[in-house]
């Protein structure tokens, strides 16, 4: 039996919903507090929408959502580092479809200190949560 990973494309319109509800849910739990975090989702191979810098996850509107293409990104920088970052992962991991990165305080907490958050739970849900070092626009790798 072959083993793949089945990669589903969905709509400019529901990709901008998916990201506004995304966004109030990472709000309404304290996930994204005073503008801080990104949500990205890709709608095709070389197309993903990312919400705006610094806004409020729980007030996106659609006009919050940027459209951009991963070719376009090879030839110019993305407008801001975290965009960068965005655009490098889903160009460098064609079967992943979505990108969340919030600042729970709790969770800040052990990045101040130079921590990673480990445990099971984490390894077996999402791999486990690394601490991405943001010294410089390139750093989209482990910290």
């Amino acid at each position: 039996m072959q083993n793949y990973t089945r990669v589903v494309h969905i709509s400019d319109f529901e990709a901008r919903k998916t990201i506004i509800e995304t966004g109030i849910s990472m709000c309404n739990k304290n996930f994204a507090p005073s503008g801080s975090g990104r949500i990205s989702l890709r709608v095709s191979p070389s197309e993903i929408w990312t919400t705006r810098e610094g806004l409020s996850m729980g007030r996106l509107s659609h006009t919050d959502i940027i459209k951009h293409s991963l070719l376009n990104r090879l030839q110019a920088r993305a407008p801001s580092p975290g965009t960068d970052a965005h655009l490098r992962i889903f160009a460098e991991n064609p079967g992943i479809n979505a990108v969340i990165h919030a600042h729970p305080p709790a969770l800040t907490a052990f990045a101040v200190k130079g921590k990673s958050l480990e445990s099971p739970e984490l390894s077996a849900l999402f791999g486990g949560a690394p601490l991405l070092c943001s010294s410089s626009p390139d750093a989209a790798a482990p910290y």
